[in-house]
């Protein structure tokens, strides 16, 4: 195997490993700059809710409501209201699409109450009234909440609409400007390689686990480790077919096992 092919290679196997934080930051632009399919555009910190209305019931037999978070200038307190015997689950999603929590049922979430959502390595004073801490691998998170729904029934649907209604998201401590949107990357990367400028912005920006920032280390030679300016304004020629022919590479792999 050549090396123009073994570099080929290597971008097939950072696509396939980068594809879940490209393409999930990717869908909280959307939602907080453009909107998502019935969904209008939502800020961070802030609940975007499905309603067979819109025509985005969510999952069968619940209606589902999602925040994406930004936990960039400290924690934020979510208020759940208390649920009852409704089937009631709210997830926690970290920039890479990985579930780090749970809460619900079984983990208190029926009862209601507020939770603290901390950025990593937080270590600030928790308020008596917080029932527990939630710690987030990555300052930007998604929070996805779903209550049991008779989605036929218009006066359910009523009940849960008014449930929901009940979920917040504050500050803990007095709210600054915030992030405002995802880091875009440098402007003079070239656009046939977006994806890979994206990768190394937000691979830098949410780290990922211990186990995988060392085996980010493989992918150096592809430019995904660099800093500050682009490496992909004007690439060596054999690094852009080798990112170009990876990407396409890979792309394939991610569909052949969806």
């Amino acid at each position: 195997m050549g090396h123009e092919t073994r570099a080929a290679s290597l971008a097939a196997e950072a696509y396939v490993y980068g594809a879940p934080l490209v393409r999930g930051l990717e869908t909280v632009g959307l939602l907080t700059q453009d909107g998502l399919g019935s969904l209008p555009a939502t800020a961070f910190n802030h609940f975007a809710h499905a309603d067979p209305a819109t025509g985005w019931p969510g999952d069968e037999g619940t209606l589902c409501s999602l925040a994406h978070l930004d936990l960039s200038e400290g924690p934020l307190v979510l208020q759940v209201p208390p649920s009852g015997p409704r089937y009631a689950v709210y997830q926690f999603v970290d920039a890479w699409t990985n579930d780090f929590a749970y809460a619900g049922l079984r983990a208190g979430g029926a009862d209601g109450g507020s939770w603290l959502l901390a950025p990593p390595g937080w270590e600030g004073q928790v308020p008596g009234s917080v029932r527990e801490v939630i710690e987030a691998p990555t300052a930007v998170a998604t929070l996805v909440v779903r209550y049991g729904c008779a989605l036929a029934d218009a006066e359910d649907v009523a009940a849960v609409r008014e449930l929901r209604a009940g979920l917040a998201l504050h500050p803990l401590t007095a709210p600054g400007l915030g992030r405002g949107g995802l880091p875009g990357g440098d402007p003079l990367a070239e656009p046939a390689l977006r994806f890979w400028e994206r990768l190394r912005v937000w691979a830098g920006d949410f780290p990922p686990s211990g186990a995988d920032r060392a085996y980010q280390e493989r992918f150096q030679s592809l430019g995904l480790l660099e800093e500050g300016a682009t490496p992909y304004a004007e690439p060596a020629a054999e690094l852009r077919w080798a990112l170009e022919e990876g990407e396409a590479a890979g792309r394939a792999q991610v569909e052949a096992a969806a």
